[in-house]
């Protein structure tokens, strides 16, 4: 299954790495799934969101901002 999830990369380099989204994918991808997070901050974030999630068979919105 490939799995969209889609978060705010976050602000605060402490905690980067335990962003929901970031735990939802480690966790995702062991149970054999492919994962893609797609938020404002990550470099895919330039690709717009039609194209990102168009082979995507679930879609998981976490949360998402347009501006920093």
């Amino acid at each position: 299954m490939r799995i969209l999830i889609i978060q705010e990369k976050g602000r605060h380099e402490k905690n980067k790495e335990f962003r929901e989204a970031l735990c939802l994918k480690r966790g995702l991808l062991r149970q054999g799934h492919e994962c893609t997070v797609w938020g404002f901050g990550y470099e895919n974030y330039a690709q717009s969101f039609e194209d990102i999630s168009k082979d995507c068979d679930a879609i998981l919105s976490l949360e998402n901002y347009d501006a920093g």
